[in-house]
């Protein structure tokens, strides 16, 4: 694998770009192509034919989430392990529901090519066999991995929507010498069992729980519809009275709207189906397709503003710096922009430490906060350098790294104690009707430095994706998503003045079909 991708990026260096992303979206075309035509799309098991030897996609004909996915094909499972001692355990990844089982060779073999007739894949040590003839029972002990049993879910549009990621995986259990039970792969919770633990049926129960991960996590969203009359108008009343702004701060696509908000809430509770409230924040507006309910609930720029005579505001750092006012806010939440998606299932411990004790930022490996001053540096430059120099005069250290375009992580109680020392901050910010010079990029970055210092926040690492819809490989790396065989946990997509139509209408097309069914919120 390593081999392969040096080998790429060798390739990419050496070819023109055009030729590469030609080259590179063929490849990966034909091995969809390749994938697609071992594959039958069923809607239940039992369509599946005895003689059927093809891979299995499940189409999904309802909105589901992720855990209504996993205790379905947990279910499965269990019956067919039914005359098996197999007992619950604890999960470090909380997507993936996790089992010992003590039984032998030839009768646990022979229950998993059962589960592979009824549409079940396998997956030993990251790898997938298909082959009903593979001893599961012999790979999983040579490797030391569990055997995971998952299936392949997909949309009505053909869009890979649940696969590996969503898991049940089985830890495989012998006998010593000693009689205790052995478990050569890592479950997160023994290696040993003494002899007659097994039978203990209170200690087995207790191994499954994760109180660890017990606390309420909320995801607050910042949207506008920059195609509203009104709110056009009213902003270039304002803007006419601006001397001076950063370069960009009044770039159209920093307020358009492309639906983006719809999928990215339909994928949150796809994925991130624990979240307690989804909070969208919007200028006295309401996306046409909203239905109201108890989980996704609007919140509007005078609910969480001290000082109303400031309003309206055209500037993200200024709402931003005022979304911990939110009414009944959990001490942890996500912020989300509104072109942000998640694309596979997420845990609470992707963002956040045990017992919520500390949030998690990902720092960018290509982007550094500017030293020097610069002319023409972009409004998030001058916020970065403000934070830097603000984080120096209270903390006597100077981050230089920025961070990547993912869910926020934060904890309320560090943007009030920073607000406790530093008030000006947020006044200044939420005064600046526009992105001006001043401001301080306060949730997505400055709180991560403070919070670093304090102790309530801390490196993390995620598997994302940034697509710059003006990059020429966009509309290659969109395609990609339909599948997401790269494996990516969220995604931001930057849509730029340049932007051409076409793509961002194919944008549409593809978010369609990975999520393409209506959510509670909307009509």
């Amino acid at each position: 694998m390593k081999l392969i991708k040096s080998t790429a990026r060798l390739v990419k260096q050496i070819l023109p770009s055009k030729l590469y992303a030609f080259c590179y979206r063929s490849y990966f075309q034909f091995k969809m192509y390749i994938e697609n035509t071992n594959t039958i799309t069923v809607l239940s098991s039992s369509e599946i034919s005895d003689s059927n030897r093809k891979k299995v996609h499940f189409q999904l004909t309802t909105f589901t989430s992720f855990l209504e996915i996993l205790d379905s094909i947990t279910q499965d499972i269990l019956n067919q392990f039914s005359s098996f001692r197999l007992f619950a355990i604890r999960n470090e990844i909380e997507s993936n529901n996790c089992f010992c089982l003590y039984g032998d060779k030839e009768s646990f073999n022979e229950e998993v090519r059962q589960l592979i007739y009824q549409g079940f894949r396998v997956s030993i040590g990251a790898r997938d066999y298909s082959n009903t003839r593979s001893d599961f029972y012999g790979l999983s002990f040579k490797q030391r991995s569990p055997v995971c049993l998952y299936k392949v879910y997909c949309s009505s549009k053909g869009a890979v929507v649940y696969n590996r990621d969503t898991a049940v995986h089985i830890h495989l259990l012998r006998q010593a010498d000693s009689g205790a039970l052995t478990c050569p792969s890592n479950n997160y919770c023994f290696s040993t069992l003494g002899r007659g633990v097994i039978e203990n049926r209170h200690l087995l129960a207790m191994m499954k729980q994760t109180p660890e991960f017990d606390f309420e996590v909320d995801v607050v969203i910042t949207w506008v519809d920059g195609d509203d009359p009104s709110w056009i108008k009213s902003k270039d009343c304002y803007a006419n009275a601006v001397v001076k702004a950063p370069a960009s701060s009044m770039s159209r696509s920093r307020y358009q709207s492309r639906d983006e908000i719809k999928y990215s809430i339909r994928s949150i509770l796809m994925y991130a189906p624990w979240v307690r409230n989804i909070y969208l924040v919007t200028d006295n507006q309401i996306p046409e397709w909203f239905h109201p309910n108890n989980k996704v609930r609007i919140i509007d720029h005078t609910d969480i503003f001290i000082d109303k005579g400031v309003l309206p505001v055209f500037n993200s750092h200024a709402i931003e710096a005022n979304l911990h006012r939110i009414t009944g806010l959990a001490e942890n939440f996500l912020y989300f922009n509104d072109d942000f998606l998640l694309r596979k299932p997420v845990s609470k411990s992707s963002f956040f430490t045990a017992f919520g004790r500390q949030s998690k930022f990902f720092y960018s490996n290509i982007a550094f906060i500017p030293i020097e001053d610069q002319n023409g540096l972009l409004p998030v430059d001058l916020a970065a350098r403000n934070n830097a120099d603000i984080i120096e005069s209270l903390t006597k250290f100077r981050p230089l790294r920025k961070f990547q375009h993912t869910p926020i992580a934060l904890k309320k109680s560090t943007l009030e104690k920073l607000e406790s020392i530093a008030p000006e901050i947020f006044t200044h910010t939420s005064l600046s009707r526009f992105r001006a010079f001043s401001d301080y990029s306060i949730v997505s970055a400055l709180a991560h430095h403070y919070g670093y210092y304090l102790g309530t926040a801390q490196p993390g690492e995620i598997k994302y994706t940034y697509i710059d819809l003006g990059d020429e490989s966009a509309r290659m790396r969109i395609e990609r998503l339909f599948h997401n065989d790269q494996g990516y946990s969220c995604i931001c997509i930057n849509d730029v003045d340049h932007t051409d139509d076409l793509d961002l209408v194919y944008l549409g097309e593809v978010l369609n079909s990975i999520y393409c069914q209506k959510s509670i919120a909307e009509a």
